[in-house]
């Protein structure tokens, strides 16, 4: 079991049916079904070969699971599952999948997201449309951070800020230090090359705004992982 996968399990609360997004290979619905946290899934991807992929996975569970073939939350109807699980793929993606099917999506007792890349479009887009924070995890994959999120559209939970990861924060995630360190490191880098470019000073807007969300962070390092920088 990835990393990913298994702190986005630990977010996860046991319900009668769930979905997996994207399935592709079938493991989210696979692990859902071994560990007792559904007692039928529906495994959908818009590839059949994926779904094909995702069939062999879940042969074990013969009678409690459906691969269905088609985009997003389109095969669903509402009511039907309890929990959607939608990992893997762009921010932006899982924003106009959410957009397109917002009732169901809406309608769930909690969605368990992951975003590969544009996770600052997806924030946007949950902020604005009202789904509160519940919860949130790390994982690290081949050099990489990923944030986990679980969500509800049901007027639940912490309103998502674009800014400070509360919960994450308060969480204790073995990772957060690190997270917290490697973010540092990406607005150092920020600087370096404002620096190398000779076109703002020290003073310009830009730069001002690297070394307040610098600040910050070194305030969350003092105030949520007891150091002093």
């Amino acid at each position: 079991m990835t990393q990913r996968l298994d702190r986005l399990l630990s977010l996860a609360d046991p319900v009668e049916a769930m979905a997996d997004i994207g399935t592709d290979h079938g493991f989210v619905s696979y692990a859902y079904l071994k560990k007792n946290l559904a007692q039928y899934v529906y495994a959908i991807d818009i590839s059949e070969p994926s779904l094909e992929k995702a069939k062999k996975t879940l042969w074990p569970f013969t009678g409690h699971y459906a691969c269905l073939l088609g985009d997003g939350l389109k095969p669903l109807k509402k009511g039907q599952v309890q929990a959607l699980v939608i990992a893997g793929m762009g921010g932006r993606s899982i924003a106009n999948i959410l957009d397109e099917g917002e009732d169901l999506a809406k309608d769930v007792d909690y969605l368990l997201i992951q975003a590969m890349q544009g996770e600052e479009v997806l924030l946007r887009y949950l902020r604005e449309e009202g789904y509160g924070l519940l919860a949130e995890a790390l994982a690290f994959e081949r050099g990489k951070y990923y944030r986990i999120l679980k969500i509800t559209g049901k007027n639940k939970g912490e309103e998502i800020s674009l800014e400070e990861p509360r919960l994450l924060l308060e969480s204790g995630d073995p990772l957060l230090k690190d997270y917290l360190h490697h973010h540092l490191e990406r607005l150092e880098e920020v600087k370096e090359n404002l620096q190398k470019a000779k076109t703002l000073s020290p003073r310009s807007r830009e730069w001002l705004e690297v070394t307040r969300k610098e600040n910050q962070i070194r305030s969350w390092l003092h105030d949520y992982c007891g150091e002093n920088l």
